[in-house]
């Protein structure tokens, strides 16, 4: 049982990162931006990627779904954050999954063009030697 893992998704929205589209879209519009201004926290959270959304919403149901258990929630509720909980992290596996797939196909395309750049730069070598 881990309470409150949805605090790590959390800080990773909310930590201070300026966005440079926000800065410009400040100075379009006549705000003038003293230093890096932070963008509103609603911001944040429409541009945040969705696996950390995913974990955010899987920690919260987690912790309804636990305060159920212990009596602090009621029943019903804890019982459908619990079945949203698990929806959320089988989503989570396979969104993860995805990533995983896509990061295996760019590598193995990086990996083909290293090749190729070996071979051709191998056979320059070999013309030049004969």
């Amino acid at each position: 049982m881990i309470l409150f893992n949805w605090l790590a998704p959390l800080s990773q929205i909310t930590q201070p990162q300026p966005v440079d589209s926000f800065s410009a879209m400040q100075n379009k519009f006549g705000k003038q931006a003293k230093g890096k201004q932070q963008p509103p926290l609603l911001h944040k959270f429409l541009h945040a990627p969705p696996p950390v959304l995913l974990d955010l919403l899987n920690g919260l149901a987690d912790d309804i779904s636990t305060f159920s258990k212990l009596g602090i929630v009621n029943k019903k509720l804890g019982n459908r954050a619990g079945r949203f909980a698990d929806w959320c992290w089988f989503s989570a596996t396979i969104v993860n999954l995805v990533e995983l797939q896509v990061e295996r196909g760019i590598l193995g395309g990086m990996m083909q063009e290293s090749e190729c750049v070996l071979c051709e730069e191998q056979q320059y070598y070999d013309s030049e030697m004969c």
